[in-house]
């Protein structure tokens, strides 16, 4: 049976691809992510939910993520320049059923259509598949 997601959490590791670095989420994403979500390009596909988010709505939901057992969030680094560009998670994680909700956002449009996106499903596929056991995704 996988770990608990606290202890990758708390873990603080990275997990590499291609051309992205996946990293825990933390509050020095959360600034720039507000900016990215305000932004109508970017967020043209997300949950309304999610949309015109305050600082302390989104350091709210980061807590909330660092405490849930059924969702983790990753920001999504460039990996020759540590860049942060966005944001991935997986969500809904049922670990008896095996299942679970994937969301990803590139924030940073100098990053679209370059391959960003792609390498950072297959990294979080990888961690889904091989540290979480979760054999079922579903892009939310």
């Amino acid at each position: 049976m996988p770990k608990s997601l606290k202890k990758y959490k708390k873990e603080n590791k990275k997990y590499c691809g291609d051309k992205i670095l996946l990293v825990p989420m933390g509050e020095i994403h959360v600034g720039q992510c507000i900016k990215w979500l305000a932004d109508a390009d970017v967020n043209k596909y997300l949950s309304n939910s999610i949309k015109n988010v305050t600082q302390e709505q989104e350091l709210e939901w980061l807590e909330f993520i660092k405490e849930s057992e059924n969702d983790i969030v990753f920001a999504i680094l460039d990996k020759s320049t540590n860049c942060y560009i966005g944001n991935c998670g997986l969500h809904k994680i049922d670990k008896r059923k095996k299942t679970c909700e994937f969301g990803i956002f590139i924030g940073d449009k100098k990053y679209w259509n370059r391959g960003f996106g792609t390498d950072t499903v297959k990294t979080i596929l990888y961690f889904a598949v091989n540290e979480l056991e979760i054999f079922t995704v579903r892009l939310t």
